[in-house]
């Protein structure tokens, strides 16, 4: 581990950091950090390499005074999602022409639930066919991170200096359902999600579900590393 002190970019040394406390001093101007909002100097070598020779799927482009990484959410899944969001399609359209067919209108308000359900797996069937997550880094606008599909999507604008964390989360919710009206019996099913979490003045999150865990990794990996960066170049401002 190489860790260089924020405020006067000395190397703090191995004795003065505590990996269990999750503290370091920096001896030459006796500053004390969290160890866990350090950048690691390696850590920020390997991720420069990354950004020079990209993996598949990742790709860096510069482009009049702006730095644009993509990552493409492109998933073999899509085919398992678009044959769920056919087969809930199909079924919905079918019970809607018995419902006009026998006039009964007021059913249809019952299906508008499953008509959300069936609109958010087209969505992410497209998503995991086209879409992508960019980190958009400029040099006169605000940096942004966008989620989306083409132009279509979010841009969440970023605020480095008031971002204290960057992590990836996992979170995990419990979903009960009934297995039987008269008895009475349930199921539990664990459904697990993942984000990241940009904590600064707003908490900044964003699903990846469906990126791998390489992928994932480096997103963490450049945003602290495009945090620390930025936080320098304002001290010498």
């Amino acid at each position: 581990m190489r860790i260089l002190c924020p405020n006067c970019h000395t190397r703090i040394e191995n004795e003065n950091i505590n990996v269990a406390e999750n503290i370091c001093v920096c001896r030459s101007c006796n500053q004390l950090y969290k160890l866990s909002e350090m950048q690691d100097q390696e850590k920020i070598e390997e991720t420069e390499n990354l950004l020079r020779n990209p993996p598949k799927g990742i790709s860096v482009k510069k482009d009049s005074g702006s730095e644009i990484i993509t990552i493409s959410a492109k998933s073999k899944s899509a085919v398992i999602v678009l044959l769920f969001a056919l087969i809930a399609s199909g079924l919905i359209g079918f019970i809607l022409s018995l419902v006009l067919a026998q006039k009964a209108f007021i059913i249809v308000a019952f299906l508008a639930p499953f008509a959300f359900i069936i609109t958010a797996l087209w969505a992410e069937t497209f998503f995991l066919a086209f879409g992508k997550i960019e980190l958009v880094i400029n040099q006169k606008e605000p940096d942004y991170l966008f989620k989306g599909i083409g132009a279509i999507g979010k841009k969440n604008f970023i605020d480095w200096p008031s971002i204290k964390n960057i992590s990836e989360v996992t979170i995990e919710t419990d979903i009960t359902s009934s297995m039987g009206r008269t008895s009475g019996a349930h199921s539990t099913a664990r459904h697990t999600s993942r984000y990241i979490h940009i904590e600064g003045k707003k908490l900044i999150k964003i699903a990846i579900n469906n990126l791998n865990k390489e992928k994932s990794e480096l997103l963490v990996n450049v945003l602290k590393y495009y945090k620390e960066k930025k936080l320098m170049f304002q001290q010498f401002k």
